[in-house]
């Protein structure tokens, strides 16, 4: 399973679309909750290694495979500078999708 986004290299207008195919390899039924997070490898201070930006919680079926998608705005990659304004850098973003923290793929993009 590999994250797929709809494109590699973003402005800092662009939607950010990350999807990924989530099969059901137990005995029944079950759902599952799919985090996703992201890493500003190239910020102006200090960032987290992991910030949980989205979820969703999915049913699938035995033996089933789903497809997961996630949306990411501009506003999805903004914080807090130090003079208070609030907005995203161009750089380089880790994208990580998974049941939990750490179990994660992971995928690398640029905004320009």
């Amino acid at each position: 399973m590999d994250i797929r986004l709809n494109q590699r290299i973003f402005s800092l207008h662009d939607k950010i679309i990350a999807s990924v195919d989530i099969t059901n390899t137990g005995d029944g039924d079950g759902e599952e909750i799919v985090h996703l997070y992201v890493r500003d490898l190239i910020a102006e201070v200090t960032r987290p290694v992991r910030e949980l930006k989205d979820f969703r919680k999915v049913h699938i079926g035995k033996g089933e495979t789903i497809s997961v998608t996630f949306s990411l705005s501009p506003e999805d990659l903004s914080y807090y500078h130090q003079d208070m304004s609030f907005s995203a850098d161009p750089g380089d973003f880790e994208i990580f999708i998974g049941t939990n923290s750490e179990e994660t793929m992971k995928t690398a993009l640029s905004i320009q």
